[in-house]
C-alpha cells in the first residue's frame, strides 16, 4: 500500500505597490478612498516599533507592472515602491482589517 502524501498549501507572493505610508490608519483611509478606482487597499506593517498603515495597488500580475507605475505616476503619485507580500490580507475600500 502507497504511504499518504501530505500536501501543505504554501500562501503565492503577490507583487503591490505602496503609494502612501501612515501611521494614523484615518490618513491612509482618505488616500485609499482617493485612490480606490486603480485597486487600492489598506495593508498594516510594524516599522521601527511602530504600526504603519500603507496603502497599496494590486496585487500586480508581472505583465502589468511597468503600465501600472507609469498610471500611478501619472496620478501624481510620487515615491511609490514595490512590495512583496505572501498571504497578506488587504483592506479594500476599508472593508475590514489587514495585517502582515
Amino acid at each position: 500500500m502507497p504511504a499518504e502524501k501530505t500536501v501543505v498549501a504554501t500562501p503565492s507572493v503577490e507583487f503591490y505597490y505602496v503609494i502612501a505610508s501612515f501611521v494614523r490608519r484615518s490618513n491612509a483611509e482618505v488616500v485609499l478612498a482617493r485612490h480606490a478606482g486603480m485597486g487600492a487597499g489598506i495593508v498594516e506593517a510594524h516599522v521601527d516599533g511602530r504600526l504603519r498603515h500603507r496603502v497599496v495597488v494590486g496585487p500586480v500580475p508581472a505583465s502589468d507592472r511597468t503600465e501600472t507605475k507609469r498610471r500611478l505616476k501619472e496620478a501624481g503619485i510620487k515615491g511609490l515602491w514595490p512590495l512583496r507580500l505572501r498571504g497578506a490580507r488587504v483592506a479594500a475600500a476599508g472593508l475590514r482589517t489587514a495585517s502582515l
